[in-house]
């Protein structure tokens, strides 16, 4: 950790606050060798900063986020057809802002944000087989 840290302050993009809940229901289809699943995760991520002490120049602060993630598909017999839906509800915070000091050319004399954000809302469809040997 950087010597300009005190006694007491938080860690670089270490939230005081972080959950999570995940869910998934399977219900038989009529034959008995296949089953529906519906599911989903949500995770929080609380405030943080990216440096430790806020009169750092390249302190910035990080505001709290949710993700959620829902699915739903079919299996049986070793197949597997999943539709999932990836940040159903589009975050779109900052959550960290890396700085590279060796590339990074000042504008203006400021030196331009990196950001990083969550991975935007993504639809996707899988199939799976499984083998027995």
């Amino acid at each position: 950790i950087p010597t300009q840290g005190l006694d007491g302050d938080p860690l670089p993009y270490v939230p005081e606050w972080t959950g999570s809940i995940n869910a998934r229901y399977t219900h038989p289809l009529p034959g008995g060798e296949w089953e529906a699943f519906i599911g989903g995760d949500w995770s929080y991520t609380g405030e943080a900063a990216n440096r430790l002490r806020s009169t750092d120049r390249y302190y910035r602060k990080l505001e709290a986020y949710d993700i959620l993630n829902l699915r739903v598909g079919v299996e049986g017999n070793g197949w597997q057809t999943v539709l999932s839906v990836d940040n159903v509800l589009d975050a779109d915070e900052i959550i960290t802002y890396p700085f590279d000091f060796q590339t990074a050319a000042p504008i203006n004399g400021n030196i331009p944000d990196r950001l990083g954000r969550p991975r935007p809302r993504s639809i996707s469809i899988g199939v799976r087989k499984s083998f027995d040997f």
